[in-house]
């Protein structure tokens, strides 16, 4: 196709694919990658995919060509970290497209119903686990330090004040079913409902909390420069630093080992690059 340039000049231009927005699932099966085990837009191996800070050599054609060309020649078994299926993409015939960089980031799914709400179960199980670090100085306080996590923090929601715009959680432990609206809502106040009963016990799940929040909502800014995606970039590797507070709080795999080899984790390690 033909544009006429602002320097007056007549060019080429690529012909454009959209951004795909599809789930994990969806773009596993357009891409042709391993679900569950493999990243439809970078070639991070399986067991390093909790490793947010590090980014790994994107997908191609070629790359993905060539590894199908090599499967068929070695006999690679399914188990190999690099199989893929052997089927032929219909993007492969457009010269111009990537479609491996055409997959679109989802900001509901992966951040608001991914990490976030992660965070939140997790805080909750740590809260459980964690002595109240405050001083018993009457009755009351001292059946405080006994409360399960989740009815601790039941009234610390219920005495952040009411504010226009504000979303009031009076019954935080007995939501079952989230909303987006809501999970949006929560992040707003989350941070100061958990900062008293982790700050002097777990500064690390809270510096965590913390870097999760600014990433989730520069993630939502609609223009951006260098520095906010610097600043994006500062909280990715505050996220990589400090997740190991939560290992225990990961579901086991069937090996019995907790990790943060999922997909709604690693993906948050494209963000900037799609900015």
């Amino acid at each position: 196709m033909l544009v006429y340039c602002a320097d007056g000049h007549i060019r080429n231009c690529y012909p454009i694919i959209s951004n795909i927005i599809a789930d994990y699932e969806e773009q596993a099966l357009i891409t042709g990658i391993k679900s569950g085990r493999q990243c439809p837009m970078c070639q991070v191996q399986p067991n390093q995919r909790q490793n947010i800070s590090v980014i790994s050599a994107p997908r191609t054609h070629e790359q993905m060509q060539a590894q199908i060309e090599k499967q068929g020649r070695e006999a690679i078994e399914r188990t190999d970290p690099e199989w893929v299926h052997a089927t032929e993409n219909f993007a492969w015939s457009h010269h111009y497209v990537n479609i491996y960089e055409s997959m679109s980031v989802d900001v509901l799914h992966q951040l608001h119903k991914g990490i976030v709400m992660d965070l939140i179960n997790w805080v909750v199980e740590l809260i459980n686990r964690t002595p109240n670090p405050t001083r018993p100085r009457n009755l009351t306080e001292r059946k405080r330090s006994t409360i399960p996590g989740a009815t601790l923090l039941d009234d610390r929601f219920r005495s952040v004040p009411q504010y226009t715009g504000l979303k009031h959680f009076k019954d935080f432990s007995h939501v079952r079913q989230w909303t987006g609206n809501q999970q949006k809502a929560i992040l707003r106040v989350f941070l100061p409902v958990i900062t008293p009963l982790l700050l002097r016990s777990r500064p690390d799940a809270l510096a965590y909390a913390r870097a999760v929040a600014d990433f989730v909502t520069m993630a939502q800014y609609s223009t951006y420069d260098e520095e906010t995606v610097r600043y994006m970039k500062h909280a990715l590797s505050i996220i990589d630093m400090t997740k190991g507070v939560f290992h225990e709080q990961r579901v086991k795999d069937a090996q019995g080992d907790a990790h943060f080899n999922y997909p709604k984790f690693h993906v948050i390690s494209h963000y900037p690059d799609f900015i």
